[in-house]
């Protein structure tokens, strides 16, 4: 009686321990998520593949011969190097002569007083003495200097006492004057850019003096 009761109860035991195992199962499965596929994704590119750098060994170079040299080969050598070196040295500027100076005539229309005074440049002006009443001819210029330098340089037919070449500034003022027979001349000092006003004074002078000449000159040298 005992033994019946034992294996029914093992049997009551399997028959649990299967329905159990049936039932995890069946939960399992009922419970159990679908797997996700991940998106597709576009083909990303393949980085190139780096061919590994060749190696480069070099080559062997050959001897190199130094011919000899002698003495005569170094001095050619040196006459060279100094003449390219020469040519290579920028040419002293070359100085040219100053443009030569203006030369003027008197013009026809009279210049007989300060206020009817001709317009001149540093040069040479060449006048003309034409009657017995053209007792003066007068002249203006603009300084380019501090120093200012007249001189009367008269062209004879006969016989002259003596000539006066003088200087005034816009103010009418005396500041300069040359007396003499042969060729009188004056030197003043300036204010640059200011003008000033030459005479030249024929009223001591021969008829026969037909023409004459007036230097005038600016420099920049103090007055000796």
């Amino acid at each position: 009686m005992n033994e019946d009761r034992l294996i029914t109860l093992i049997l009551w035991v399997v028959f649990i321990l299967g329905a159990a195992g049936l039932a995890g199962t069946y939960y399992v499965r009922s419970h159990r998520r679908p797997a996700q596929i991940p998106p597709a994704t576009e083909s990303q590119p393949k980085e190139p593949l780096l061919e590994p750098r060749k190696q480069v060994h070099p080559s062997p170079q050959a001897p190199v011969h130094k011919e000899a040299v002698t003495p005569a080969d170094e001095k050619q050598r040196e006459a060279i190097s100094e003449k390219e070196e020469a040519e290579e040295r920028p040419s002293p500027a070359i100085s040219r002569p100053s443009s030569p100076k203006a030369i003027m005539r008197e013009t026809t229309t009279a210049n007989g007083s300060f206020a009817r005074a001709q317009q001149i440049t540093e040069g040479v002006i060449i006048g003309i003495r034409g009657s017995n009443d053209d007792l003066a001819d007068w002249y203006k210029v603009r300084a380019t200097g501090r120093t200012m330098v007249v001189r009367f340089e008269p062209v004879l037919k006969g016989k002259s006492p003596y000539f006066r070449v003088a200087v005034y500034n816009a103010n009418k003022q005396r500041v300069g004057e040359g007396v003499g027979k042969s060729r009188p001349s004056t030197a003043i000092a300036v204010q640059p850019q200011s003008v000033y006003y030459i005479k030249v004074d024929l009223d001591h002078a021969p008829i026969q003096s037909s023409t004459y000449k007036v230097h005038v000159n600016f420099h920049n040298r103090e007055v000796s």
